[in-house]
């Protein structure tokens, strides 16, 4: 199990008690296929995801999300 934090950059979010701040992320998901392991639909054809999975996962950690921006509180 995974648990992908994306980066702040250093910097701490901070909620002040009734306000609603947004925060916009950018998914990429061509990097879930095409990051650090490669992983070709014409090879999994016919298999279950299984042995992939752990590629993908790593994938995913890789930096598929990331903050595009913070609406301040």
């Amino acid at each position: 199990m995974y648990i992908v934090s994306p980066s702040l950059h250093g910097a701490t979010l901070r909620i002040r008690k009734g306000r609603k701040p947004a925060l916009h992320l950018l998914t990429d998901v061509m990097r879930l296929f095409t990051g650090s392991n490669p992983i070709r639909f014409s090879m999994m054809a016919g298999m279950k995801i299984g042995p992939y999975a752990t590629k993908m996962a790593d994938n995913y950690a890789a930096g598929m999300i990331t903050v595009e921006q913070v609406d301040a509180n």
